[in-house]
């Protein structure tokens, strides 16, 4: 996407300043260059983009900067950013198909199993504590279940994997 956004922005701004002449083409790409890569640095600061979009908004600037750039001393950008997108379309549908086929990730298997052993263990914990605050049993109070009073804690406590397998 930020190959795409970026191709099109520079092919965008090579040709609006072409249309303002030889003496203006210059100084309206190096506006634009450096409009969007102060824009782009500065949305890059962001905590959620900077965790998720990063290395695509280093990858916008980077095309952006090299299509209009180029540009200038190449009339053939049209031909240039074909030739960057069919490259990056390439190389994302090979990586795809190398995640896919040859080393899958699956993490929603294992996620939904960790997800649902934890609400066992916070059932198992109701149940234990309502047993023991109405005393509906009247046996001894055994270990096993002094166990699952205590076993939210765990849950609360434990540094799980759950937030790293939601990003896969």
């Amino acid at each position: 996407m930020a190959t795409l956004a970026a191709g099109a922005l520079g092919v965008g701004a090579h040709y609006l300043a072409s249309l303002s002449g030889e003496t203006g083409e210059p100084i309206l790409i190096g506006f634009f260059v450096f409009l969007q890569a102060a824009i782009a640095s500065f949305i890059r600061f962001f905590p959620k983009v900077k965790t998720r979009y990063d290395y695509g908004m280093l990858i916008f600037i980077l095309t952006f900067s090299l299509i209009s750039v180029s540009g200038f001393r190449d009339d053939e950008v049209v031909k240039m950013a074909h030739k960057r997108l069919t490259t990056i379309f390439l190389g994302g549908s090979a990586c795809v198909m190398i995640s896919i086929f040859v080393c899958p990730v699956w993490a929603g298997e294992e996620l939904h199993y960790s997800i649902a052993q934890k609400l066992q263990t916070l059932g198992d914990f109701l149940e234990a504590f309502v047993d023991e605050y109405f005393k509906t049993t009247k046996e001894e109070e055994s270990k096993d279940k002094m166990s699952y009073l205590e076993g939210y804690k765990s849950i609360l406590n434990a540094k799980s994997n759950e937030e790293s397998l939601v990003g896969n």
